[in-house]
């Protein structure tokens, strides 16, 4: 009695093609409205840095309020605004990509060149004002 080692479909188990591993596919995350208008709050007025003026100006509690009520006042209207455009317009790349499409490749090239540079003078400016209110705190 000989026992063959070959498959249901008479290839020996060696020559057999591997079955492909499975494919698990995750949902990448989404951001929310709440968290959404938070990230364009910061994106655009930089957080509170600054802000003592207002309060010295309005007093604490329309500056607080104001600093609470103002996020979502302009916020909420531009993240929706962006929701529209991104699942119009999908892919990576954002306003890049909408500019592209409204007013050719040129001005979606001069877009994504004045975020990066925007975006290279706002990060540079915040050391600056850390270092101006730790001068402040500890120079007092």
């Amino acid at each position: 009695m000989e026992t063959s080692h070959a498959s249901p479909n008479n290839q020996p188990l060696l020559e057999q093609e591997p079955s492909p591993p499975p494919t698990t596919t995750k949902t990448p995350k989404k951001l929310a409205l709440i968290p959404l208008v938070f990230l364009i709050y910061f994106e655009v007025a930089g957080g509170p840095y600054g802000e003592e003026s207002a309060v010295g100006a309005a007093g604490p509690l329309f500056a607080i309020l104001g600093f609470i009520i103002f996020p979502f006042i302009w916020s909420i209207p531009e993240a929706l605004v962006t929701a529209e455009l991104a699942t119009t317009f999908p892919g990576n790349g954002g306003f890049v990509i909408w500019a592209h499409r409204a007013f050719g490749p040129f001005w979606g090239s001069l877009m994504g060149s004045w975020k990066f540079l925007s975006g290279v003078i706002n990060l540079a400016s915040y050391p600056v004002l850390c270092i101006d209110y730790l001068k402040l705190v500890t120079l007092q």
